[in-house]
């Protein structure tokens, strides 16, 4: 029965195959042997990552006990003693953000992993399974193993970043604190995904499940539809939603999350070729890039209804997954960035140098854009990385600084421990 399960999903692969890696990255997980006793799982680092709940309260409890001796002062002397702790968490939690590093984590098949502490400038810790392989030569195709990366194969939340691989295969869940070594805490079936905040984790494996413990532990989510309703499902992340877009008979849909997964709704409407990489803007806009030339959807409440319309009307394909930089949305479609602020009008700017086709990021610490060569046929010595300061202007990197290797999938910032970068 299993076997007969690969074979159909197997053969049901490639159109999801074609909405999703013609736009690179679109969504974003890890690799080989399962560890599930505690005595493997790693232990999350002692320094302050910044993604850490900190405790607001302070030791304002007292103060309220030696006010009443005084007759006169009560009214001035309990405000200034009461108002300090609220005003501590502001003037204390900005330095833990602003002073703790934001990485760019690349990953992809062969379970490839590769770091940059720079915004995009430099990448270090490069590895994965087999470094010796060759994706798509000698007959290995490398997206249907068990160490290949489909959906958004990484996500980062609480001090760990996860990543998940296998496609076809079963495969693995890892874990990590450095985004350098990874323990398995999971393996034996597919992994279409997976997404994180705070201590929830999301992972569509052995059905959809999450965790309330870092992924030491895991349940199943609630969904309102069979899993054979939503076939071969990838996910995408943004900073409130997880989005999960799979097959449903012939055609694709669209299911929605706001509790990091545990509770699961088929959104209506949504037609399929919107759903190809999302973002969201601080006051809560979504936008999802689209599979033809120019096409965008946006949702101004919280993904229940959408409107779809066109950024431009060339014949360019979205390039790289859509980002959000704080104050516009930013896209990339043949040679030009198209930047917007409310995802309603679109200014269209000509690039300079401008990157290839492949996943993208954003980091808000360095203000740095970055996006890695994700084209047919251009991988290890041919596969480049491009870095710029406004997404105009592109620096190709160099040999030293960044090393063609694996395919990459995805691309994530996580904010980290300072340990983590040298």
């Amino acid at each position: 029965m299993k076997r007969f399960k690969k074979f159909v999903l197997i053969m049901s692969l490639l159109p999801i195959m074609v909405l999703f890696t013609n736009c690179s990255g679109g969504f974003s997980a890890q690799g080989p042997e399962s560890i599930n006793d505690s005595s493997s799982v790693d232990t999350p680092p002692s320094t302050d990552t910044g993604n850490q709940p900190t405790d607001p309260g302070g030791g304002g409890s007292t103060p309220p006990t030696t006010t009443p001796p005084t007759t006169e002062p009560p009214t001035t002397t309990p405000p200034p003693t009461t108002t300090p702790p609220k005003e501590e968490p502001p003037t204390t939690t900005p330095p833990v953000t602003s002073t703790n590093p934001i990485v760019m984590l690349a990953v992809g098949h062969q379970a490839r992993t590769v770091m940059s502490c720079d915004g995009g400038k430099t990448w270090i810790n490069d590895r994965s399974d087999n470094d010796a392989a060759r994706c798509y030569q000698g007959g290995l195709d490398c997206d249907h193993t068990p160490i290949s990366s489909m959906g958004q194969t990484a996500t980062f939340a609480n001090g760990y970043f996860y990543a998940q691989y296998g496609w076809g295969f079963d495969g693995t869940t890892r874990r990590s604190t450095d985004g350098k070594t990874w323990t398995t805490i999971r393996s034996g079936d597919w992994a279409g995904g997976i997404a994180a905040n705070g201590n929830r984790v999301f992972s569509l494996w052995n059905d959809w499940t999450y965790s309330d413990d870092n992924g030491t532990t895991w349940k199943a989510a609630k969904k309102t539809y069979s899993q054979w309703d939503m076939n071969l499902p990838l996910i995408s992340q943004t900073k409130s939603k997880i989005f999960a877009v799979g097959r449903n008979d012939k055609t694709l849909q669209m299911a929605m999350s706001s509790d990091g997964g545990m509770n699961w709704a088929v959104v209506s409407g949504f037609k399929t070729e919107w759903g190809v990489s999302f973002a969201e803007s601080s006051s809560g806009v979504l936008i999802s890039l689209g599979t033809t030339a120019g096409l965008f959807a946006r949702s101004i409440d919280g993904g229940k209804t959408w409107t779809s319309a066109q950024a431009h009307s060339t014949a360019s394909l979205w390039s790289s997954p859509i980002m959000y930089n704080g104050t516009q949305f930013v896209a990339l479609a043949g040679g030009k960035r198209y930047v917007s602020t409310d995802g309603v009008a679109w200014t269209a700017t000509t690039m300079v140098n401008p990157p290839g086709n492949g996943p993208s990021a954003y980091n808000p610490t360095t203000k740095t854009y970055s996006v890695i060569l994700n084209e047919w046929n251009n991988y290890y010595a041919s596969q480049k990385a491009w870095v710029s300061n406004d997404a105009i202007t592109w620096t190709t990197l160099s040999s030293t600084a960044f090393k063609g290797g694996h395919p990459i999938i995805r691309i994530i910032t996580a904010e980290v421990s300072k340990s983590v970068c040298p």
